[in-house]
């Protein structure tokens, strides 16, 4: 979730009294591994030379949170080796939202069955605001009269997620309409017999 950082860069020196030949090792902390790629991974340099190493993190497959990882520069001709820097990255909450579509207007003898996603893949959680409804399973609707229901969908977030912004949606209930009642005799009736 989220975008990688940019490239950060870290420039090794040869200040000794000859070249050197070095690789390097990342050790990662507590939490996550694999997120972070330094390039390049070994080399040579010459006396007064220098090497720049690119460090690239990825948050992918990260959950929110700090972690560390540790470059050692390993050189055996080197007199100060081994060398060592520290990164970090920080993976905030990702932001999410919610897609609710309205159910559209109902009958009272209806029962509808509510739908709604979240960017996140997050379940999504309904509440009657107001109207004469009423909510079973978590997502079925029954109405006990005509007028007016508003129903918010909301998400709570989680440790990688943000709460997201509830959507409420207002629709009409009306009265089921009655079929008219007709008799018809089963036998032809004579008055007074």
């Amino acid at each position: 979730v989220g975008t990688d950082p940019a490239d950060q860069t870290v420039a090794m020196t040869n200040v000794g009294v000859s070249g050197f030949t070095w690789t390097n090792q990342i050790t990662y902390g507590a939490g996550a591994s694999g997120w972070l790629t330094i390039t390049p991974t070994g080399g040579t340099v010459a006396l007064a030379g220098a090497t720049v190493f690119t460090n690239a993190a990825s948050v992918s497959g990260l959950n929110a949170g700090t972690f560390w990882a540790t470059n050692t520069i390993y050189a055996a001709d080197a007199t100060n080796a081994p060398q060592t820097y520290a990164v970090r990255i920080v993976v905030a909450q990702a932001a999410q939202g919610i897609n609710f579509p309205n159910p559209g207007a109902q009958l009272t003898t209806n029962v509808t069955g509510l739908a709604a996603t979240s960017t996140s893949g997050l379940a999504v959680a309904f509440t009657v605001l107001s109207g004469p409804a009423t909510l079973s399973g978590g997502t079925n609707l029954t109405y006990s009269t005509d007028g007016t229901v508003e129903i918010v969908a909301s998400q709570a977030g989680n440790s990688n997620w943000l709460a997201a912004a509830s959507v409420t949606q207002s629709f009409a209930v009306a009265k089921t309409p009655q079929a008219a009642l007709t008799f018809a005799p089963t036998t032809p009736q004579t008055f007074g017999t």
